[in-house]
């Protein structure tokens, strides 16, 4: 568990509090869209990144982009890693890539949008399908 938390890191500051733009910064997102999924004007956002009352929210969104990031991470010994001609994508930059892709599963639009649409759970239903096998 530590070691998929470690993911993380670069977003958690010393008190234990998630920082909106380093999570932001981690995801590929910019400060104006942390900041509408966090509904607060991107200047509050500068100024107090790892508010308390933000915490809750960046969490959330912390967990999933985690379970994207754990998702697209061939284990140890399997055919990604070995059988093919290019090394594997790196979790991280397939998580921001699939997190920036148009899926049918979600009407066309891509998990970044539907999540900055207020809708965040689809998107966590559809990474829970992808990692137990059953999305197609």
């Amino acid at each position: 568990m530590i070691r998929q938390l470690a993911v993380l890191r670069p977003a958690v500051g010393p008190e234990g509090n998630y920082s909106a733009t380093e999570l932001a910064k981690l995801m590929g997102w910019s400060v104006d869209e942390i900041s509408r999924f966090l509904e607060r004007s991107p200047t509050t956002v500068y100024r107090k990144p790892d508010t308390e009352s933000y915490q809750d929210q960046l969490g959330a969104l912390a967990g999933l982009f985690r379970d994207v990031v754990t998702t697209f991470t061939p284990a140890p010994g399997s055919e990604a890693i070995r059988g093919g001609q290019q090394p594997p994508l790196d979790p991280l930059a397939a998580a921001k890539a699939w997190m920036r892709t148009s899926i049918y599963a979600l009407d066309g639009k891509s998990p970044k949008d539907q999540i900055l649409a207020g809708d965040m759970g689809s998107v966590r239903r559809l990474v829970a399908e992808y990692a137990s096998g059953l999305a197609y």
